[in-house]
Parts: structure tokens; sequence; C-alpha cells
């Protein structure tokens, strides 16, 4: 990631902060989420950030849908 997108991490692992628990493990942050987590903290973000921090969302789900599998021997 550019050094200027640095804020992004900030912003998903506080996002990540509040997000559900599903019985499968983390549920995705929504468009919802990072809307009202955008005007609870007047944070101004653009269309493309919002797709840049689901798509690190996805990345992020993705892997601990794995780790749960290799723990638990369902590969």
């Amino acid at each position: 990631m550019q050094e200027d997108h640095g804020h992004l991490w900030d912003w998903f692992w506080d996002l990540s902060s509040s997000r559900s628990i599903g019985f499968n493990g983390p549920n995705p942050i929504s468009v919802t989420d990072i809307a009202n987590w955008a005007a609870l903290t007047g944070t101004i973000v653009r269309r493309e950030e919002v797709g840049i921090i689901r798509a690190m969302d996805a990345a992020y789900i993705s892997a601990v849908a794995e780790e749960h599998a290799t723990e638990t021997g369902k590969e």
C-alpha cells in the first residue's frame, strides 16, 4: 500500500474492532458500518477508499477462515 494510504490501515483496524462475530468467525465490515463510522468520527471517506477498505476486509476474513481451518484440520 502506498505511503499516503497508511491512514486506511488505521481506519480498517478501528472499524474491525467493532465488527460483529458470527458462528463462522468475524462478519464482514459493511458499507453501512463504514458510513456510520464516518458519520460518528467526522471522517470524510472517498468512494475508492471504501473499496480499498472492503478489499482489505475480504483479505482479512479469508485469512481468518484459513487460519481457523488449519487449526481445526478442516482444510
